[in-house]
Formats: C-alpha cells, structure tokens, sequence
C-alpha cells in the first residue's frame, strides 16, 4: 500500500501547492495530494493484500480519503468484528510514516469494507 503513503503527497501536493506556493494552505496540499493517491489506487486496482484481504478502489473528497476494501470472508463469523476493524485500521494509518503525516495534517482516513455476503461497514482515522 505504498502508493496511500506519503510519495504521492510529497511529490504531487507539495509539487502542486505547498511550499513553493505559498497562498496555498496546508489543507489544499492534503486534498490535492489524497486525490492524486486515490487515482493512483483506481488505475492499479484491485490490489490484493493478503489471502483474506483485497484493495478494490479509493475516492478522495477534501481532506478525507475512503479506501475500499473486499474482504474473503463473513465480518459476522468475527467476533467483535468492529472493534477488531476499528483497531486494525488505526494500527495500519498509525504505524505507517505516510499515513500518520496525513492523519497528522488534518486527513482523514475511511475504510469501506464488504466481505463474501455483500455486507458492509466502515471505520475512520483521524487521529493517531
């Protein structure tokens, strides 16, 4: 998942608005950074992560970026399946220098889930 780290904002945003534009805020920077990166995502997607666990797509509007993921299995054979979503999604954006700078910045981290029954969720970073 390289490509939703911080190579795509520091090339693109920054590149596009950023220091060498100083009018620019730091939000614009963010936006214009998550919408390169979630077009980047479309173009290579579906990606798969593990066994269980695959990238299908990603929109971003504003400051925020929604990663959709489709999950090999059935959210309700996982006890506490929420939590467990809650914790994992932190623990991905917080452990990941390029995630956290994002979080760190105002972004705003969605993980759209649907697994095997077309059922659904969704968990947010926004804070590491």
């Amino acid at each position: 998942m390289e490509w939703a780290g911080p190579h795509f904002i520091k090339r693109n945003a920054v590149g596009y608005c950023g220091a060498s534009h100083p009018d620019c805020t730091p939000e614009q920077a963010i936006s214009k950074g998550l919408a390169y990166a979630a077009a980047e995502i479309r173009n290579h997607a579906p990606v798969r992560i593990d066994d269980e666990t695959t990238l299908i797509g990603a929109e971003a509007e504003g400051t925020r970026v929604t990663y959709f993921i489709r999950l090999n299995y059935q959210m309700e054979n996982v006890p506490d399946w929420k939590s467990f979503a809650k914790t994992h999604a932190r623990e991905t954006a917080c452990n990941n220098d390029g995630l956290r700078k994002i979080v760190g910045y105002g972004g705003h981290l969605t993980y759209a889930f649907s697994d095997v029954t077309g059922r659904t969720a969704s968990v947010s970073v926004s804070e590491c």
